[in-house]
């Protein structure tokens, strides 16, 4: 017979095992589970091949009914000695068969308790689980051990309450299955120890993600992030707190530099505010020629078409139409100008092309707003260098109105400290406005008012105005009768 094979031996070999029957005779399985003297290791493990104590309970049935099946054949032949023995053995058996069956169930328990305790997620606390299921595999009651210990990991109490219920079914399990569930722990107590260093390699770079987190929003955000860590439910309550007052003290740190520096740029555009704007670089930017009949703005000049005015204002410019629509010929700086606008202090301005029936441009009209005050006589002298003495000097809205005339082009400028509420409103202290146009468009301008006020007499005196003619008076004429566009600033 082969060790560790379950066999059933014949009548005779039973008949001679059930002679060992000592009524009221028990040897204990488990410290809780006692059995029949019969069923002693010694005794059915050289009969069977194996111990009762790891019977199946098929194999406990199969013992059961061949011990029946031997009586039974005794009783035939009148051996009752042998019927008496064999019933015994049969009853020994039964009872056995079910004691074992409560052995069996709290085995698969207990084994199923020890996979969950080594497959718990990682956490600094694991090993000290795993310790405490083997004090109570080992008999040793493992409570005072758990409350103990319990006390550093509150979030994590129910993974102690697993070696609690190890502990329960220790005294239904025989050595040999604690000393298996033991070498199993052992086995995996390399995992667990290596989870638990991996916790602690986490924890540290945790400690050195809060050092390093930049004063910085971003900084700010990764540090919530950490707070908001599964890791601070795998540790210990003391080292949980201590981590989250380390990253207290790294955002209150974060969070006074980011003042410091709200503070500072405060200060900075202040003093950038405070700081008049030097017009020179701008008006060279935007006038070139030495007199008004070469002058050219910035690629722009009247009496260009309108498709070259607006093909330069496209591609040399940057520019589109205002709010996405050609109504009124008026464009401004498209989005990526902003940045190099907003570091010169300057919104880029509003460009607007009189354009003549004809196609052709007869005025730019340009008007530009300034973050910081401006020195009102600069243009003027720059202008009076390049153009000479203007024709006419107006004082107008905070500033002085320039105008020059040459041949049939007309040129004005004005630089002023007042704006209206809605640009100071969103941080506008001045602006600089520019007119360049020639007599044919005022002569335009006059033609259209007076074509505009011959409708608007004609609607008065019949009520009626043809759809043409109204469609044009709307595009054309404002409500008082007169051009919608004028000459100049």
């Amino acid at each position: 017979m082969e060790p560790g094979t379950f066999t059933l031996p014949g009548c005779e070999a039973l008949h001679g095992w059930a002679g060992r029957l000592k009524r009221g005779e028990t040897v204990q399985v488990t410290p809780k589970v006692e059995v029949s003297s019969l069923l002693r290791p010694q005794w059915t493990a050289p009969l069977f091949g194996l111990p009762a104590e790891r019977w199946s309970r098929n194999q406990y049935m199969s013992v059961y009914q061949e011990l029946t099946a031997c009586r039974n054949a005794a009783k035939k032949r009148d051996d009752s000695a042998a019927f008496s023995r064999l019933h015994q053995a049969a009853k020994v058996v039964g009872k056995g068969g079910q004691a074992m069956r409560r052995v069996d169930r709290f085995r698969e328990e207990a084994a199923e308790n020890v996979e969950r305790i080594l497959g718990h997620q990682a956490s600094p606390a694991l090993p000290k689980i795993v310790e405490a299921a083997q004090m109570a595999l080992r008999g040793k009651d493992p409570t005072e051990f758990v409350q103990a210990e319990r006390g550093s990991y509150p979030r994590l109490g129910y993974l102690f309450g697993d070696a609690n219920e190890l502990a329960a079914y220790a005294d239904y399990l025989t050595e040999r299955d604690r000393q298996e569930l033991i070498e199993r722990l052992n086995a995996g107590k390399g995992e667990v120890l290596a989870k638990s260093s991996a916790i602690e390699k986490q924890l540290a770079d945790a400690r050195a993600a809060i050092a390093a987190a930049p004063a910085t929003l971003a900084g700010v955000r990764s540090l919530r992030e950490l707070n908001d860590s599964p890791l601070l439910a795998r540790i210990g309550l003391e080292e949980a707190q201590a981590l989250r007052a380390e990253l207290q003290q790294r955002q209150n740190a974060i969070h006074a530099e980011l003042r410091r520096q709200q503070a500072a740029r405060k200060a900075r555009a202040e003093a950038e505010t405070n700081r008049p704007m030097d017009l020179e670089p701008r008006m060279t930017q935007l006038f070139h020629g030495e007199d008004l009949q070469e002058l050219n703005f910035d690629g722009l000049a009247v009496g260009m078409s309108k498709e070259e005015a607006i093909s330069t204002l496209k591609r040399q410019w940057k520019y589109e139409y205002d709010d996405g629509m050609s109504l009124d010929n008026a464009f401004v700086a498209t989005r990526p100008l902003h940045p190099q606008l907003e570091k010169e202090r300057r919104n880029g301005g509003r460009l607007q092309l009189g354009v003549m029936d004809d196609g052709t441009v007869g005025q730019l009209r340009y008007v530009e707003h300034y973050r910081a005050m401006l020195v009102n006589t600069q243009p003027q002298a720059w202008l009076h260098k390049r153009l000479g003495s203007p024709d006419g000097i107006e004082s107008a809205r905070g500033g002085r109105l320039l105008t020059w005339k040459d041949g049939d082009l007309r040129l004005q400028v004005l630089a002023t400290n007042q704006t209206d509420v809605f640009w100071r409103g969103a941080g506008y202290a001045s602006r600089l406005a520019i007119s360049i146009w020639s007599e044919d468009y005022e002569q335009y301008l006059a033609d259209l008012g007076e074509r505009c006020h011959q409708l608007l007499e004609e609607k008065r005196d019949t009520g009626i105005v043809g759809m043409n003619e109204a469609m044009w008076f709307a595009r054309h004429c404002n409500l008082s009768g007169n051009a919608k566009d004028h000459a100049g600033i």
